[in-house]
């Protein structure tokens, strides 16, 4: 040919339909839509196939709604706001609408027609579709109003508690603290978790308020949504026993707040798992060496949750003090007797030292023990006695001070001091023993028994002659 040096050797025929999915091929979707509407063939496979190409670049609410109105299958369509994640916060809000608006549509006109498995599925879509909704907030919320369209997509992926979890690992307490007020029915069972995430070095007074969280009643901080949230509307799509269903934990990730406040697995954790889940917490403290913070929860504990620690906070104090072994384990020292514990706390105790460690460390210690706590100390010091005369006998003297919280009888201990000192006359260290037995002396009041008093004032003076002439 003149024109070129082309020859049209032939022609080869092509039906609409393979014209048509051609320039799909090639994403030239508006010369597909012209093939279609010349040839009456279903433009709706453009509108879809254009979705599913350019959806995600869809960044204003304007540009969702003007690729899915062509779509009339409202199935398909609700899918796709379910699984799409919009590029601006404009979009996504416009996915969730459109979805709701889709789902609303099916219910209503073949709501009477569908099957149970048919509107029960409906139904989730809706609870995913507003679980999207409420996780945009708070999303919005955690990024100061700003919307991350990857922050967001992985935020909506995981549940709740385990969000708080990751803002916890990092030692954000406003992180935790928004998520759990926001979802707090999802948070509820899984607190101490999320407590326990918070790294043992973080400074416990910065995030011992979560600890209201325990014992405070949540609420869902919307209304119940009723096409969707209602008693009625539960029962049919089957949410809450398949929470209460063993695998239910998985549903936690994309219902709403509102449909898990229905369910018995929104309930907080026992006083009996609080108590389990404080001591082992406190453990966890002590084990990284972070006593202070061990201190810290200790007290958090028993204001905010009326947990006693007494046991631990006393191991914690002894640690400081250096009267434990460098070595000593907190999960043995818990697991020992009351007189093996408190043996354990006072074991490098020294004479000079004894005042200061019976407050600090023994004092609470007989306290917490109620009733055992006179059998525990007099018991104490007569394993004591053999090893540490002097020690014993000062120890009595502590316990039976008068304003001590340790509830131990003067008289009883008086009488186990004399009880002592028969059965070992020529114990040494008489300075001491005298300094001793004089604050016992001064612990029997005017209703002691007159004997036993002349008797300690007799035993005074005895050890004082022996002080002089040593």
């Amino acid at each position: 040919s003149s024109c070129g040096g082309w020859v049209l050797s032939c022609v080869a025929r092509r039906t609409p339909e393979q014209m048509l999915h051609s320039h799909l091929a090639r994403s030239r979707f508006a010369e597909a839509r012209r093939v279609a509407e010349a040839f009456h063939l279903d433009q709706e496979v453009v509108s879809k196939r254009e979705w599913l190409s350019l959806g995600a670049e869809a960044d204003t609410a304007e540009a969702v709604r003007s690729m899915l109105r062509e779509v009339k299958d409202d199935s398909w369509c609700t899918e796709q706001c379910v699984a799409s994640v919009g590029g601006t916060e404009g979009a996504q809000r416009e996915l969730v609408s459109e979805g709701l608006r889709r789902v609303d549509a099916m219910l209503v006109v073949g709501g009477s027609q569908m099957g149970e498995v048919e509107v029960r599925a409906l139904l989730e879509q809706r609870v995913r579709l507003l679980g999207q909704l409420d996780a945009l907030e708070t999303s919005l919320a955690l990024l100061g109003g700003m919307y991350h369209r990857e922050a967001y997509a992985e935020f909506r992926s995981m549940s709740p508690s385990r969000a708080a979890c990751v803002f916890a690992q990092t030692g954000s307490v406003d992180g935790v603290q928004l998520v759990c007020s926001r979802h707090p029915c999802l948070a509820l069972p899984h607190l101490c978790q999320v407590l326990s995430s918070f790294p043992e070095s973080s400074d416990v007074d910065l995030w011992a308020p979560l600890l209201d969280l325990l014992v405070v009643e949540p609420r869902p901080e919307r209304p119940d949504d009723p096409k969707c949230e209602s008693g009625a509307a539960l029962e049919a799509s089957g949410l809450v026993g398949a929470l209460q269903a063993e695998g239910g934990a998985e549903l936690e990730a994309w219902v709403t707040d509102n449909v898990f406040s229905h369910s018995s697995a929104c309930a907080p954790p026992s006083r009996v798992e609080v108590e389990g889940w404080a001591l082992r917490r406190v453990l966890d403290f002590v084990r990284e060496g972070c006593l202070s913070n061990a201190r810290k929860f200790a007290a958090a504990a028993r204001a905010r949750l009326g947990v006693c620690l007494d046991g631990p906070s006393g191991f914690v104090d002894a640690l400081e003090l250096g009267l434990v072994r460098y070595d000593a384990d907190c999960d043995l020292f818990l697991s020992l007797g009351p007189r093996d514990a408190l043996a354990c706390l006072l074991e490098q105790s020294q004479d000079d030292t004894l005042r200061r460690d019976f407050d600090r460390v023994a004092a609470p210690f007989l306290a917490g023990l109620g009733g055992e706590a006179e059998a525990v100390a007099l018991d104490l010091a007569q394993g004591e006695f053999e090893g540490r005369p002097a020690w014993a006998i000062g120890f009595l003297a502590c316990a039976a001070r008068s304003g001590s919280p340790a509830k131990v009888d003067g008289q009883a201990c008086a009488s186990k001091a004399l009880e002592l000192l028969r059965s070992k006359p020529g114990v040494g260290g008489w300075a001491e023993l005298f300094g001793h037995l004089s604050s016992l002396l001064s612990c029997l009041g005017e209703g002691a028994d007159p004997a036993l008093v002349r008797e300690v004032k007799a035993l005074c003076g005895r050890v004082q002659c022996a002080r002089l002439l040593a």
